[in-house]
């Protein structure tokens, strides 16, 4: 599940932290209102982290924090607007809404270094939670980069992907008597009925 709606809307925010506002607060309540669950795994940027320790509470649902699931870091550029952003460092810009696997911003975290990342506290996930109902509180693109490592999706393909705030994406995990694993993407950004997001 994506986070709702912050203040401060069109940045860069990847670990710039900032909170919900009360509307996204509510997407999110909306979203799992009747959502069941084994284990809750939560990024530790308070936009994912803050409701769901409270919704964990309200639910008695185990939480664990994971530093895996945290947005990408744009360094420099984080907390940033485009505008901001252009006044300073157009062209770097430019290059990265072009090919942002080889154009990573200032100091930033590398496409291939946040795939890494996400993929490898995927995998330790879904094997250590093997036959469970997990619940991943997160980020808009880390759940782009686990669709395109299951689906098999070029890097350079990601800013294609959309996830809605406070959607819901399912992915079936199944594994066999060798333990291979297999991913499937069941369904992807599902609003609630009434969202205009």
């Amino acid at each position: 599940m994506r986070h709702g709606e912050v203040d401060n809307k069109a940045v860069f925010r990847g670990h710039t932290d900032d909170p919900l506002n009360e509307y996204g607060y509510r997407q999110m309540a909306d979203t799992l209102a009747d959502y069941c669950t084994d284990i809750v795994v939560s990024s530790p940027l308070c936009r994912c982290a803050d409701f769901t320790k409270k919704w964990c509470d309200e639910k008695n649902h185990p939480m664990i924090v994971s530093d895996d699931f945290k947005e990408i870091n744009f360094g420099d550029w984080d907390g940033k607007s485009i505008e901001q952003i252009e006044l300073h460092d157009k062209s770097a810009l430019h290059k990265f809404w072009n090919d942002p696997v080889n154009n990573t911003p200032p100091d930033a975290e590398s496409l291939d270094e946040f795939k890494r990342r996400i993929i490898k506290g995927w995998k330790r996930l879904i094997t250590q939670y093997k036959d469970k109902n997990i619940l991943i509180v997160t980020h808009g693109g880390v759940i782009k980069m686990i669709i395109a490592h299951i689906l098999s999706v070029p890097m350079d393909k990601l800013l294609s992907i959309e996830v809605a705030l406070a959607s819901i994406t399912r992915i079936r995990v199944s594994f066999d008597e060798q333990s291979n694993v297999y991913c499937s993407l069941v369904s992807h950004a599902n609003l609630t009925p009434g969202s205009t997001e």
